[in-house]
């Protein structure tokens, strides 16, 4: 049948992905995380910045894409979600390193987390 071997080739190139960007983690954790995280911070700016022309009442604020802001939020993603979160999990599993099978740990783990990180990133 057409439609099940289509299927299967869409699914075999999903899964081709995902070992790509799997093995490209694995080689360069660092560029990938940065780049990943760049490019998810300009989709959810552009999601925005649409969102807001489709719902403000002042359609002429919104009416043109801002791409300087879309620049800026994608170099914080970039560097903070991609470089420094990154290197804030290393640090954090190299801590707590029985984690997965000490319910101490983990909670250490999440309070550290929740005390260090979150009022930077939270706050504003």
């Amino acid at each position: 049948d057409l439609h099940l071997s289509l299927r299967r080739q869409r699914q075999m190139c999903i899964r081709d992905r995902l070992e790509s960007y799997t093995n490209l983690l694995a080689k360069a954790p660092l560029r990938t995380n940065m780049v990943t995280a760049a490019c998810l911070a300009m989709t959810s700016d552009a999601v925005a910045q649409r969102l807001c022309v489709d719902t403000e009442a002042k359609l002429d604020e919104c009416a043109v894409y801002d791409y300087p802001r879309t620049a800026w939020i994608a170099l914080w993603g970039s560097v903070v979600s991609g470089a420094m979160l990154q290197q804030w999990f290393v640090l954090l599993r190299y801590l707590f390193p029985l984690y997965k099978t000490s319910n101490w740990q983990l909670a250490g783990k999440v309070f550290v987390n929740q005390l260090v990180m979150s009022p930077g990133l939270n706050a504003g």
